[in-house]
């Protein structure tokens, strides 16, 4: 509901934010003001985007997951997302989304809640909880009806 009841006051919000603005700056400084913060928008989205990506796949590389280089990502594009949406008040939530202290924030609780529902939903499969839940050892055995010729080889 929260979120909701945002969604439909973020759009009376800006509009009053344009208000504000456009007393002070008058028409043509707050557009200019509105296309700078898209400009600015695309070329985060752009470079730091990229860096995202590489961060992502250099921790592949090593073997690890890369959850943190993504929700940074995703943070990313959200900042840009920010930027590009037309208003002042996306904006200055986009600059203090590009405050490192706020996104390491961000990004520990976004962390914090996935492994939460991670929890969440090993209970809900009967998961005890005991060792990594990634391999399960085992022996199988083939039962095959009576008469039944074996498989030839390749086929399945």
């Amino acid at each position: 509901m929260p979120l909701i009841l945002g969604l439909f006051l973020l759009p009376l919000v800006e509009i009053a934010s344009f208000v504000v603005v456009g007393r002070w700056l008058g028409l043509a400084g707050t557009l200019a003001a509105v296309l700078l913060a898209g400009c600015i928008g695309m070329a985060i989205i752009r470079s730091e985007g990229l860096l995202a990506l590489r961060r992502m796949q250099a921790a592949l590389q090593n073997g690890e997951a890369p959850v943190r280089p993504m929700i940074d990502g995703v943070l990313v594009l959200l900042i840009g997302a920010l930027f590009i949406v037309p208003g002042f008040v996306t904006d200055l939530a986009a600059l203090i989304l590009l405050l490192p202290p706020v996104r390491r924030l961000v990004a520990g609780r976004v962390l914090r809640h996935l492994r939460q529902g991670d929890l969440t939903q090993s209970r809900a499969t009967g998961d005890s909880g005991g060792g990594d839940g990634g391999i399960i050892e085992g022996e199988f055995h083939e039962v095959r009806p009576a008469g039944e010729p074996p498989p030839a080889i390749g086929s399945r």
